[in-house]
């Protein structure tokens, strides 16, 4: 694979507070590579009409929400953009259930879904249609 070249550039005047040497800037000029972003595939609607709970497991960190014959787990708390409206409400509606210890994490994943509702980003909606995905 070729590497692309570097830019060097001194700046007169300017120093090192800790070396003393002329500071020096390197920079590369932009990437043509197309930059893709994996898009996880959304929780099919109302998969969450039969929600029971949802709390933070202490032994693993994660966000379970249990729906009675099933449950949901949820390690990164971004994966919540994969639920449609409809869910992301019934989440809205229920506070998590956590130890002291995970609160900040509770409510982390708690504030995330209060973001997804006011700024309407739930998946399926028209905002997120409008993000390009690949094929």
């Amino acid at each position: 694979m070729k590497t692309t070249e570097s830019t060097v550039k001194k700046h007169k005047g300017i120093r090192d507070g800790k070396t003393g040497k002329t500071f020096t800037s390197i920079s590369w000029p932009p990437t043509s590579k197309l930059k893709s972003i994996h898009i996880p595939q959304r929780f099919p609607d109302g998969c969450l009409s039969k929600f029971v709970m949802w709390a933070i497991d202490s032994e693993s960190s994660e966000s379970m929400i249990n729906c009675g014959d099933h449950e949901y787990r949820i390690l990164d708390k971004n994966d919540l953009l994969r639920f449609g409206e409809h869910d992301i409400k019934i989440l809205a509606m229920h506070q998590i259930k956590t130890d002291p210890v995970f609160e900040v994490h509770g409510k982390d994943f708690t504030s995330l879904v209060a973001s997804i509702v006011r700024t309407k980003l739930w998946a399926g909606s028209k905002v997120m249609q409008t993000i390009p995905t690949e094929p």
